[in-house]
């Protein structure tokens, strides 16, 4: 993995990512939120009335547009395929 591991996740032992569960509901908490606006503004605003870390609109921006968060990773802009560790494993 280069660079930061996506909010919401960590890495195992061997090199997967696990989801870090309170912070992976942040994660469905602004797509959820932004699916119901359409906007990243209001999803910023309604966002930091209830979460006690401060989000930008640069850092909401960043993931929506992560397709991490729908499972893919890719590393020098080449897939890496079975990087995620799924819940039941």
């Amino acid at each position: 993995m280069l660079g930061k591991i996506p909010f919401g996740y960590k890495k195992s032992s061997s090199s997967l990512f696990i989801v870090e569960q309170n912070q992976a509901d942040v994660i469905k908490k602004i797509f959820n939120i932004f699916l119901e606006n359409k906007s990243i503004n209001k999803t910023v605003n309604e966002l930091n009335e209830v979460s006690s870390k401060k989000w930008s609109y640069q850092s909401v921006k960043h993931v929506l547009q992560n397709d991490f968060y729908i499972g893919n990773y890719r590393r020098y802009n080449i897939p890496v395929s079975y990087t995620h560790l799924r819940a039941h494993e």
